[in-house]
């Protein structure tokens, strides 16, 4: 069974993509908050940090064949570049 790692799972769609998955697929969730509630069928994991040491971290603890970016740095295809 494929793992996937979904960074982001606090929201809205890190949670419902979590959620949907999680009959099909081994799911961990990602989040920097520890007072997260359950998602049901999915783990959930802590990093230890944003720095590329715990990401590196956080990837070989839950060994993820694939990983889904739903946090707020992540940008659709479809929005505007703005420059200032």
């Amino acid at each position: 069974m494929d793992t996937i790692l979904v960074v982001g799972v606090g929201s809205v769609v890190g949670a419902n993509l979590a959620a949907t998955l999680s009959d099909r697929y081994r799911v961990v969730g990602l989040t920097m908050s520890a007072a997260l509630p359950g998602i049901d069928g999915c783990e959930l994991a802590n990093c230890p940090g944003l720095n590329p040491e715990g990401i590196r971290q956080c990837i070989a603890a839950t060994g993820p064949d694939w990983i889904v970016h739903c946090g707020p740095a992540s940008q659709s295809a479809w929005e505007q570049q703005v420059e200032h």
